[in-house]
């Protein structure tokens, strides 16, 4: 078909931005050793990488091309699973200072991974009720349980990022952070999720 997006394009584009983004702003100005690279930093391009395919797997759906978009939203989910099994194997007080106090989690560590829990539940359940139910309960439930996703992360970036956000002279190279991207993010998915809402 003539309008069929090329696939393989997008995820590519998107991961090779959130890469070049990352890299740039964690290893070249922020100066992080290149020794973080495999976890901590790339745990940053798979979360960037799966967000941007969500909201292009969610334009697709107020478009009415789901068909064509099954893969973006499968390498959403495969990134997404990818960086949360990271972010649990990197999960400490080296890497993450800012969630701990005293070698426990203080109020902002533990909203967290609380909310990032949540989300988790929340995808595990929107696949299952994808594969399984087929019913106007089913559509009903996956946009209102999708909402709450989106929600969930909106939070857990939130809390990562918040104090860094309005602080522009402390964002290496001037780059934005990417907690805050990710919100921006979400918060066009949202957007594009009462857009469909409203048809």
């Amino acid at each position: 078909m003539k309008n069929k997006p090329n696939n393989r394009f997008i995820i590519g584009l998107s991961f090779t931005f959130s890469l070049a983004y990352s890299v740039i702003r964690y290893n070249i100005f922020k100066e992080v050793p290149w020794v973080d690279f495999p976890l901590f930093v790339f745990n940053k391009v798979l979360a960037l990488s799966s967000l941007f395919l969500f909201a292009i797997y969610q334009y697709s759906i107020v478009k009415n091309k789901t068909n064509f978009y099954n893969t973006i939203k499968d390498y959403a989910i495969i990134f997404g699973v990818m960086h949360i099994i990271i972010s649990l194997l990197i999960l400490s007080p080296s890497y993450f200072p800012k969630f701990y106090y005293s070698l426990k989690f203080n109020l902002p560590g533990a909203i967290s991974l609380l909310s990032g829990t949540i989300a988790v539940g929340l995808l595990l359940l929107l696949l299952r009720k994808a594969a399984y139910i087929k019913s106007s309960y089913s559509k009903y439930f996956k946009n209102n349980a999708a909402i709450l996703f989106f929600l969930a992360i909106a939070v857990h970036v939130s809390t990562i990022g918040f104090n860094g956000w309005f602080r522009m002279s402390t964002w290496p190279g001037g780059m934005p952070p990417i907690t805050l991207i990710s919100l921006i993010i979400v918060i066009i998915i949202l957007v594009l999720k009462f857009l469909n809402r409203k048809k």
